[in-house]
């Protein structure tokens, strides 16, 4: 399933210690290399992207910033390079306990130099890691759909005093409609939308949906639906497109979310060179 992409600051991440265990199994590599221009303000820019697995139920908390204390960026003639800004982020998880995949992209506002033949990225990433948390299971009816309202969980991320209408922001607040024909379902299968409502510091990952013996139902995504979310006064909107199949009648859902009480921090070791084939700068764009 789609869920929403909630990039925090490294300020909101867990503090880093240096005793930090290492995130399991992970090993990084080089994913692509690219120069250009900013067209608006006309500067110069770099993009350094590593691809990275790793293994374990937890997930990275996609984050955004530069102290990088633990990291070293230098090129062939000696220049060393600090980034205005690295992402983190998760890029597929297959499963709890399987192999899950993230990036880890570099940006800089200047080139490595002519004559540079390459750039070796080495040291630790700290990566805040957590496992998603749970609302209880929500019963929902297929054959009579209507809105349900989720108590919200406490200590989820809400700042009562940001809220303008508490008694309204204190559910999670679920609707459901099923799609016409055409919108993807087919053998036996109906495409449905589920509509998602909550304050806008719910930090909400995804929809888990069970049977009504707390079995995994399997749900496909459509192959012209994509899900979105919109913010305004306060609030978020998140819609979900599944396929489910046409005999079932009721199930249960449950609302995965971020609990910034369980956020851990984790090492990713790097140790990446890239450009070892000739001239780093060779084939990049001038202004």
């Amino acid at each position: 399933m789609k869920f929403l992409l909630l990039l925090l600051p490294l300020s909101c991440m867990a503090a880093p210690a240096d005793n930090a265990p290492l995130l399991q199994d992970s090993r990084t590599g080089f994913a692509s290399f690219r120069t250009g221009t900013d067209h608006t303000e006309k500067k110069k820019y770099c993009m350094i992207t590593l691809d990275g697995t790793y293994r374990g139920k937890a997930s990275i908390v996609p984050a955004a910033g530069k102290q990088f204390p633990g990291l070293s960026i230098t090129d062939s003639t000696g220049k060393t390079y600090t980034p205005d800004n690295v992402l983190i982020a998760m890029k597929a998880e297959k499963g709890p306990n399987q192999e899950k995949e993230f990036i880890i992209q570099f940006s800089f506002s200047e080139w490595p130099p002519k004559d540079a033949e390459w750039l070796r990225i080495r040291g630790e990433v700290p990566a805040t890691c957590t496992e998603y948390s749970s609302t209880d299971p929500a019963e929902v009816d297929l054959l009579h759909p209507e809105e349900i309202k989720i108590p919200l969980p406490p200590n989820s991320g809400r700042q009562d005093d940001d809220i303008a209408d508490p008694a309204r922001m204190q559910f999670l607040t679920l609707s459901m409609k099923k799609l016409k024909d055409g919108d993807g379902g087919r053998n036996g299968t109906d495409v449905w939308e589920f509509l998602l409502a909550y304050p806008t510091d719910f930090r909400y990952r995804d929809l888990q949906l069970e049977d009504m013996q707390g079995r995994a139902v399997p749900a496909g995504m459509p192959p012209s639906l994509y899900g979105f979310s919109a913010s305004g006064g306060g609030g978020t909107s998140t819609y979900e497109y599944l396929v489910l199949p046409r005999s079932r009648e009721k199930m249960k859902v449950r609302i995965l979310y971020l609990d910034p009480r369980k956020f851990e921090t984790r090492h990713i070791p790097v140790d990446v060179s890239l450009g070892m084939g000739g001239p780093l700068n060779e084939g990049k764009r001038e202004p």
